[in-house]
Formats: structure tokens, C-alpha cells, sequence
């Protein structure tokens, strides 16, 4: 009898301290681990899952393991464990799958799921092991729009290189293609061809330099390499010298420029504040078939504020997040049928920052656009 009696008290310290290390390894896990019966009732709940969840573990002991599942899941594992307990076919027992939990408080989040099977008392037992998978799959997430962004720079990148050989050859194809007639002494044209030749050829040179500005900025700007010389200089004068620069073209078209600049001083790069205007009010008689462009100037909380508003085709919804990104318009139509390098707007917005300021649109389309820029005084 004493054998006995010392042999059961060894077995039941030892059944104890077995279960003082299960417990031990449950408590201490990272992932919940949760057991429920065969009716779908919680019977444990470790600390990961109290975190996990929200809930404490009195909060859902003998509670239907569906309170942590948001529907579909809610109902289908009530229909599972019923299928099973008439059936004994399993579904998920065994192979680890993705779920979606639901916290106390209502919001949902990703979760792999591992289900194994045992029997206490002849009873059968489930013990699921979940880990939260929001930081993976955010990660995963990050890496598939890091892809697509880098995919969407080159694509319009190729589209910008393939856009800027055609603008590059069209101006040089005018040069060259006078060239061997003023070449030639002996077959000279007539003085007013002659005189609209050179013409021609001045018009396509400008051209040709705007573009390579163009390239030349922005690669400096990328670089960091862009520097203001600033000075006190009048916006309001420095509008009309912009505005006589168009006023040709404008006639032309038959629109009118309405100019309400305040007269102040600004602490400005007057080259760059130049083409700021220029880029602005350029584009906005490029997009304006009729109609009038009106520029605004005054000293808003010690910010200068200007505003180009146009009556002209507007912009597309879908294009308004990206006006300002260099490149992105290089496979527009638009862009494409009235020239130029497409980088203009994302000059003027590198410039404006260089400034201490920032830049916005608004724009319908058919029914123009006003862009909105402020410098620091």
C-alpha cells in the first residue's frame, strides 16, 4: 500500500508538473491558441489570444467560437461543425489556411489558422493556433504597389524618351531642311522667302531650346542641384512682361487676358518666377480655344498668391492627382497635339517648392481649370 500510495503521488506531482509546463508553453506562446469542443464552445484561451482579440478570457469561455468571426465565417463554421459531427468529414483539421478574425471592437484582420484534433474523455477536442498576418500582408502589399509604381515609371518613362525623339526631330527636320537652299549661292530664293525661311528656322530653334531647358531643369531639380537668386522684384510688372509675350497669340485666337495683380515687392528668383508664369499662363492659351485667361496676384498672410484661371477644355478627373508628376502626361493626347515636353507643370511645382510655396488645380473638364500657387514673401 505504501508503494502505491508513493508511486500515485509521484505520477500525480509529475502529471501536475506536466501540466504546469503545458500550461506554461500555452500562456507564453506569441500565438493565440485556442481549444473548443465539438459543439464549437470555448474552453481555453491564452494570453496572445486576449491580445489578439480584445476580449479577456472569462469574456468568451463556454461562448461559440463564432463570436470571433464576421460573416460569411460566422455562419459557415456553425454549418462546418455541424457537418462534421454528423458526417466525421473533416475540412479544415490539419491544414493551416487563411481566415478573417474579428475583434471586440468590430474591425476585422487577416489570420492564418492551424487546426489540430484531440479527445479528452472520449470528447473530441479542437485546438486552433492563430497568427495575425496584417503586418505581413501590408508588407506584401507594399511590395505589389512598389512593383506597379516602378513598372508605371517605366512605361512612362519609355513612352517620354519615344514622345521627346519625335519632338527633338521635328524642330531639327525644319533647320536642316533649309539648310542646302540658303546653301546654295547660286539659287538663292527671293528675298521674302528668304525672310520666311529664317523665320522659320528662329521659330523652330526657340523651340527646340525650350525642350532642352525643359530636359536641363528637371534633371537638375531631380539632382538637387537646382539654386534661387533671389531679389525684391514687382510681380505685377513681371506679369505684363509675360502677358505682352502672348498677347500675339492670344489676339490671334481671339481670347483676352484680364490681368488684377496687386502692386507689391516679392522676395523672389526673378528668372524662375518668369517661368512659373510663363509655364502657367503658357498652357493655359495652349488648352483655351476661345474665351479668356485671367491672372491674379496679392499678399495673402505673408505669402504672395497668384491664380491662372482659364476658360478652356479643362482637365480629367483621372488626370488631376498626377498633373504635377514628371513624365505622366507624356502619352496624352492633349500634350501631344499642342507639343512640348509634358514637364512643365512638374518644373513649376519643383520651382514653387523651391520657394517655400505650394500649388494646387482645379478643373472640370470643358469648362477650364485655375491654377492656384504661393510664394513665400
Amino acid at each position: 500500500n505504501e508503494q502505491t500510495s508513493a508511486l500515485v503521488n509521484k505520477r500525480t506531482r509529475d502529471l501536475e508538473a506536466s501540466e504546469t509546463r503545458s500550461q506554461l508553453i500555452v500562456d507564453g506562446a506569441a500565438d493565440a491558441v485556442i481549444t473548443i469542443n465539438c459543439e464549437g464552445l470555448i474552453s481555453t484561451f491564452n494570453p496572445a489570444a486576449e491580445t489578439m482579440f480584445g476580449y479577456s478570457a472569462d469574456d468568451v469561455m463556454d461562448k461559440n467560437i463564432n463570436m470571433l468571426m464576421p460573416e460569411p465565417y460566422h455562419t459557415e463554421h456553425d454549418r462546418y461543425l455541424q457537418h462534421y459531427r454528423e458526417t466525421g468529414e473533416r475540412h479544415i483539421i490539419g491544414i493551416g489556411r487563411e481566415v478573417t478574425g474579428m475583434r471586440k471592437d468590430g474591425s476585422t484582420f487577416p489570420l492564418h489558422l492551424s487546426v489540430g484534433e484531440g479527445k479528452i474523455d472520449d470528447r473530441p477536442v479542437f485546438v486552433g493556433v492563430l497568427s495575425d498576418m496584417t503586418q505581413r500582408k501590408e508588407a506584401e502589399q507594399s511590395l505589389i504597389s512598389a512593383k506597379e509604381m516602378a513598372e508605371e515609371a517605366n512605361r512612362q518613362k519609355s513612352i517620354f524618351l519615344n514622345m521627346m525623339s519625335h519632338e527633338l526631330r521635328t524642330p531639327l527636320t525644319v533647320i536642316l531642311g533649309y539648310l542646302p537652299i540658303m546653301k546654295n549661292k547660286d539659287k538663292m530664293p527671293a528675298p521674302e522667302m528668304i525672310a520666311q525661311i529664317v523665320s522659320d528656322m528662329d521659330l523652330s530653334g526657340q523651340h527646340l531650346l525650350e525642350l532642352i531647358n525643359d530636359l536641363l531643369d528637371i534633371s537638375k531639380i531631380e539632382a538637387g542641384q537646382m539654386e534661387l537668386h533671389r531679389q525684391q522684384v514687382n510681380p505685377r510688372e513681371l506679369v505684363d512682361e509675360v502677358v505682352r509675350k502672348f498677347n500675339n497669340q492670344a489676339q490671334l485666337s481671339g481670347i483676352e487676358f484680364k490681368v488684377r495683380v496687386d502692386d507689391f515687392m516679392l522676395n523672389a528668383d526673378i528668372k524662375r518666377l518668369r517661368q512659373i508664369l510663363i509655364n502657367l499662363i503658357g498652357n493655359a492659351l495652349k488648352f483655351t480655344a476661345q474665351g479668356q485667361i485671367e491672372i491674379e496676384g496679392s499678399i495673402q498672410q505673408g505669402f504672395a498668391v497668384f491664380a491662372v484661371r482659364d476658360s478652356g477644355s479643362g482637365i480629367p478627373e483621372s488626370d488631376i492627382p498626377y498633373i504635377f508628376d514628371s513624365f505622366k502626361q507624356a502619352d496624352s493626347s492633349s500634350t501631344r497635339a499642342v507639343g512640348g515636353t509634358g514637364l512643365g507643370l512638374a518644373i513649376t511645382k519643383r520651382l514653387v517648392e523651391l520657394h517655400q510655396g505650394t500649388i494646387t488645380v482645379e478643373s472640370k473638364l470643358d469648362k477650364g481649370s485655375v491654377f492656384k500657387f504661393s510664394l513665400k514673401q
